[in-house]
């Protein structure tokens, strides 16, 4: 099977969570990367996004900001739960 991370090599880095630190598959044809970066003050952010295998683009009705590392794990377990 294909890495989940393989699925986000070619749209590059995102300008705000440009640290991408894990990544997963969803279901069969859902990846995953959850990144960390810098808000507009500084501040530590997350996100989660969310790419179709079959489709290039990224799901930007799936993806999603949030606080801290542990927020991004429960979001992709709702994730899981809601695709799979």
């Amino acid at each position: 099977m294909r890495k989940a991370s393989d699925v986000f090599k070619d749209i590059g880095v995102n300008f705000v969570t440009e640290e991408p630190v894990a990544y997963g598959w969803i279901n069969d044809d859902l990846a995953y990367e959850i990144a960390t970066g810098r808000g507009i003050f500084g501040e530590p952010v997350w996100g989660v996004s969310v790419r179709s295998k079959s489709n290039p683009k990224v799901s930007h009705d799936a993806s999603m900001m949030v606080a801290d590392r542990g927020a991004a794990d429960e979001y992709v377990a709702l994730l899981k739960e809601e695709y799979t």
